[in-house]
């Protein structure tokens, strides 16, 4: 590994532990040339999954966009880095592990745009009702207040246990 600071290749790892619940290992490294210390992460890489759109149109996964969407409705919210990055792991690991159910029975790797709204939303829904209404509201597309306002009854009778 290059050290960011000197750029020689001459490290140690001083610490290693699993991070992110054990989807990651973090390694904490020191440079043998300059003493610097720095941390490095290591993560499985996962295939490529496609994401088919509403139009039928297809991109590549990309958790930035998870990133982008969460911070749209948790604008003016109460949450954290690490709840956020909690999230998109939490989701990016849902849309890995549906990618890999799928592909058992031949469907490969590829997922719908909706199946990731879901995924986020359960996500969401944990943590924030307001950031959940403002992710679904845009997520369903909602048309007129109707549909909002059942979504908002729903929500609540799940808060309220009916």
């Amino acid at each position: 590994m290059l050290c960011p600071f000197c750029g020689i290749e001459n490290d140690k790892v001083i610490e290693t532990r699993a991070a992110d619940d054990g989807r990651s290992i973090r390694r904490r490294r020191e440079c043998l040339s300059c003493g610097k210390r720095y941390t490095t992460y290591e993560k499985v890489e996962m295939p490529p999954v496609q994401i088919t759109k509403r139009d039928g149109t297809k991109q590549p996964f990309n958790r930035d966009k998870i990133r982008s969407g969460l911070i749209k409705a948790f604008n003016k919210r109460d949450i954290t880095e690490d709840q956020m990055e909690r999230i998109v792991s939490d989701v990016e690991y849902m849309v890995y592990n549906k990618m890999y159910q799928d592909s058992k029975s031949g469907a490969g790797y590829e997922i719908y745009s909706d199946d990731i709204g879901k995924f986020i939303m359960q996500s969401i829904k944990k943590v924030d009702e307001v950031a959940y209404i403002r992710f679904v509201s845009v997520s369903r597309s909602f048309e007129n207040i109707d549909q909002f306002l059942q979504e908002l009854n729903e929500l609540k009778r799940e808060r309220d246990g009916q």
